[in-house]
């Protein structure tokens, strides 16, 4: 939960380097250019975590920064399988 939209540099470069250290990502985006935190359901981070399991991925993180990481710690409090939390909150 990087950036503003799917297309954020940020959140592109993020992936593309997790990928090269060989893990699996999803990125998450709201609606375009919405800053609102009400685009990010957490029923959106529960449906992700079973896509992710059904994929056989076992291990499941989430990273975020600024208002998202408040987000990011509320599903990690919510959702077991989330066992990895990497957050810069501002």
């Amino acid at each position: 939960m990087i950036g503003d939209d799917a297309e954020d540099y940020l959140a592109r470069t993020s992936v593309k380097w997790l990928h090269k250290l060989g893990l699996n990502v999803m990125t998450m985006s709201p609606a375009k250019k919405d800053y609102g935190d009400h685009n990010y359901p957490l029923e959106r981070i529960e449906k992700a975590i079973r896509w992710l399991k059904t994929s056989g991925n076992q291990k499941i993180g989430i990273v975020s920064a600024s208002t998202t990481g408040t987000l990011a710690l509320t599903a990690a409090s919510y959702f077991e399988d989330i066992t990895l939390t990497n957050c810069n909150v501002q």
